[in-house]
């Protein structure tokens, strides 16, 4: 098919899919695994903006899709020879490592900005440089951990991430609806680990190929096709993906290139618009269009007889399927359609209806409202079931190796539930105390120290437990919205978060935990873009997935013991309140936040 008409059909899939494919692209911006120049009006500093835009749009060019790499060679060049210096650390915001890091200081910044293999591979390097400089066992020990933690975000989240993308793109292609359940497609087909491992080996094997120089190119080529062959069918093995990706790019890579040459204007664009043409229109055409080139080269390998071409199976990808087939796929289609799916709640006009359907908490029996989570769960069913037999949606049940069933209940992602109070509590706390050790972590790779971030002293963050838990009850009525969800939800994290900083402010003599000044896009240095993009993105994840997950769990705790950990934590929570209120947590790092980690690290060296 000639480009112009494969343009054509990206268009319309873009069209049709528009606010799955604009969240899909802003997400695998977000996590810095592609399109990340549509962040440039979000994450750039007023200061540095000109410096960035320009390197930022010479990797564009030069990498295609994997967008904003960093020269590896010379961010490694920079630490050996500030440490053959006798300089601890190199500084954050100057040279090839200040690329690494990046200007941003926002919660996720070190993760978003270590998204390639190079970037991944320069964080390390500081990480040991860190573990090498520390004469504490248990801070090497605490560093290691945390660069542990790091490489398994980087491998099964990030990369993982690549392969999700490209199926979303390969579905849109043929069905007029692609629910954002996809975005589970590995985890609900339990074929995450192999994907993680391919393009770990995949990522490996570009690494050592580009200490040729030219060969890095090459091989950038010759392995282009590998996620979306792990999309098509990701239990394929890792070797045998890698030598498809290579056989299918034979005779392409210059067709590939040119490919990505054709939307330079379009990234000149980006560029110009601050990323703001990128994220609302070219991420997404892009991605379309490489999903329908992947299409065409797939069916030419498959019709030359390419040797591996026969692993790719997924038809349905490609063409819809019969009636018939999808009849005896999905038999039980009647059965739902003749059941009685009615609300059970729904003749109660009571307080406690208002609270369930206003603020999704349950007031009601035990009973009552598993009735209601089970008859939710069938209707979604039903509505799911619907669309595929229309041809409307992709038929998971003719995926080519469906996964096997486990033999323990598999858990309802239902988001329309209705959660217990000891539920929220309980969930209030654990995501409260992983933002702590996320914040704490970066603080280890990056510097090599401990900081208790926070205006508390205990291992919480409050605005992660609120974020997460107000945006699941005041939104509760917007859950069959995925769209104006993530857009209320920015609002909402966005209003809590100012206001929060406003008060801490007022009340501690103009102390700040935290200060966006400088970034593009800040009200008072109180918030940003950046970050309310991420909370955005952290509020969809939490609405159709973690807490569903969280909740279904902690139901099965015996309910006086939730009760009487909810309460224990409390007390501790308020305590803690309370003698922060008088003593704040402060210092370096908490409170100096116009200070770098490694400037704190410098000092403490000396």
């Amino acid at each position: 098919m000639e480009r112009g008409a494969l343009k054509e059909r990206a268009k319309g899939v873009v069209k049709r899919h528009y606010a799955l494919l604009v969240a899909a692209c802003l997400i695998a911006a977000m996590l810095g695994v592609e399109f990340t120049g549509s962040l440039s009006l979000a994450t750039m500093s007023s200061l540095d903006q000109a410096q960035q835009t320009e390197g930022d749009q010479i990797a564009t060019t030069v990498g295609g899709a994997a967008n904003g790499d960093v020269d590896l060679y010379s961010a490694l060049l920079d630490i050996f020879q500030r440490a053959g210096a006798g300089e601890d650390a190199p500084e954050q915001s100057d040279g090839p490592l200040g690329q690494v890091f990046g200007t941003s200081r926002g919660v996720f910044a070190s993760l978003v900005n270590g998204a390639a293999s190079g970037k991944f591979l320069a964080i390390l390097i500081v990480g040991l440089h860190s573990v090498a400089k520390s004469g504490s066992g248990a801070v090497m020990l605490l560093i290691g951990l945390a660069l542990v933690f790091h490489f398994l975000v980087w491998m099964f989240v990030k990369r993982n991430y690549l392969v999700v993308l490209r199926r979303l793109t390969l579905e849109s292609q043929h069905y007029d609806k692609t629910p954002f359940s996809r975005f589970r497609f590995l985890f609900k087909n339990r074929r995450w680990l192999n994907p993680a491992v391919t393009l770990m080996l995949t990522s490996l094997f570009h690494f050592l190929w580009s200490l040729t120089v030219v060969g890095g190119i090459i091989k950038y080529y010759s392995y282009y096709m590998v996620p979306y062959i792990l999309a098509e069918d990701p239990s394929i093995r890792p070797l045998e993906a890698i030598t498809l990706s290579r056989r299918m790019m034979k005779g392409h890579k210059w067709e590939c290139f040119v490919n990505q040459i054709t939307f330079l204007g379009w990234h000149i664009l980006s560029v110009l618009t601050f990323g703001l043409s990128q994220l609302f229109f070219s991420a997404p055409y892009e991605a379309a269009f490489f999903g329908a080139w992947y299409g065409e080269l797939r069916g030419q390998a498959k019709a030359a007889g390419v040797e591996g071409a026969e692993l790719l199976n997924d038809g349905c990808l490609y063409e819809h399927p019969s009636r018939e087939a999808l009849v005896d796929a999905y038999p039980d289609i009647e059965t739902l359609r003749a059941a009685d799916l009615s609300d059970p709640i729904s003749r109660d006009r009571g307080f406690r209806h208002f609270v369930a359907v206003n603020f999704g908490v349950s007031l009601y029996s035990g009973k009552l409202e598993e009735e209601f989570n089970e008859k939710s769960i069938l209707r979604q069913r039903a509505a799911a079931y619907e669309d595929v037999l229309e041809g409307r949606a992709y038929p998971a049940r003719l995926f080519p190796r469906p996964a096997k069933e486990k033999r323990s209940k598999a858990v309802h992602l239902n988001y329309d539930r209705h959660y217990a109070i000891t539920s929220l509590i309980l969930m209030y706390f654990i995501f409260a105390v992983f933002g702590w050790v996320w914040e704490v972590t970066i603080g280890f790779v990056q510097g090599g120290v401990f900081i208790n971030r926070g205006v508390l002293h205990g291992p919480w963050l409050p605005i992660y437990g609120t974020g997460a838990t107000i945006i699941l009850v005041l939104l509760a009525r917007f859950r069959k919205k995925p769209f104006a969800e993530f857009v209320l939800a920015i609002v909402l994290s966005g209003c809590v978060e100012y206001f929060t900083g406003w008060y801490l402010e007022m009340t501690h003599g103009g102390l700040k935990w935290w200060d966006y000044s400088g970034y593009f896009l800040n009200i008072n240095g109180r918030v940003c873009a950046e970050g309310l993009l991420t909370f955005g993105i952290a509020g969809v994840v939490v609405v159709y997935y973690l807490g569903p997950v969280l909740d279904q769990a902690l139901r099965k705790v015996r309910p006086w013991l939730a009760v009487t950990l909810s309460a224990v934590l409390l007390t501790v929570f308020m305590a803690d309140n309370l003698y922060s209120s008088a003593h704040p947590n402060t210092g370096d790092g908490i409170t100096d936040v116009t200070a770098s980690i490694v400037e704190r690290t410098e000092r403490q060296n000396l």
